[in-house]
């Protein structure tokens, strides 16, 4: 009969201590529930403020994205002013953002389209001072560089922002063009070391690329060269 008798007494030992604990909690609770109050209030409205930038980040994020696919629209209507109002548009309510690089090379293209070079000139080098890390825009932005040095006749010019756009970017699916571009320049400089120095560079590093035919070629061409 006695071991009955201590788990009775052993049951009604922690159902006493359970209700010490409740009570100390409750009297905790009543000297503290000012400051439990206004924690639960601090983190209800950190989850409410994470939650509103989240879903701002996300709108915003959406907003740039659809007026950048209008704006691409437009230029490629060849819709200039429309698709220019757009890039202006993207830039001034989405600085930062990929789609404001976006909407610099379009400014870029457009003043391009309108022989406007030094404006031209001004958007891309924005796209590099301030988007470098978007190798495909960045490296669009020196080719389109090289490409109006070019136009201008201006070959070392133009090489150097060829040969730029292939050593900043060498994983870029055109970078042996760039610098199949830089060789041409270079050679119609006269700067024949540096060109044959460009093209043994396309068939040492890009020996698959489709500039390696021409390349050779070229290299061929100025093997009599000083």
């Amino acid at each position: 009969m006695l071991k009955p008798r201590k788990r009775l007494v052993k049951a009604k030992l922690k159902e006493d201590r359970f209700v010490i604990l409740t009570a100390k909690a409750e009297v905790w609770f009543e000297e503290h529930r000012q400051h439990v109050l206004y924690g639960v209030v601090a983190v209800v409205a950190a989850v409410a403020l994470g939650l509103a930038i989240g879903w701002s980040k996300s709108s915003t994020a959406k907003n740039a994205a659809f007026d950048e696919m209008m704006a691409r629209d437009a230029f490629a209507r060849a819709a200039f002013d429309s698709a220019l109002i757009r890039a202006n548009a993207i830039l001034e309510d989405y600085s930062g953002t990929s789609s404001a690089a976006v909407a610099l090379m379009l400014k870029g293209r457009i003043f391009e389209q309108r022989a406007q070079f030094e404006e031209a000139f001004k958007a891309y080098e924005e796209v590099i001072d301030d988007y470098s890390d978007q190798a495909y825009l960045a490296f669009g932005a020196y080719y389109a560089l090289g490409t109006i040095a070019h136009g201008k006749s201006d070959w070392e010019k133009a090489a150097e922002y060829y040969e730029k756009a292939a050593s900043k970017y060498p994983d870029h699916f055109n970078a042996a063009v760039a610098l199949l571009e830089a060789g041409k320049a270079l050679d119609k400089a006269h700067r024949y070391p540096q060109a044959k120095s460009v093209y043994n560079k396309i068939l040492k590093d890009y020996p698959k690329s489709r500039s390696v035919d021409a390349a050779r070629d070229n290299l061929a061409k100025l093997e009599f060269m000083p």
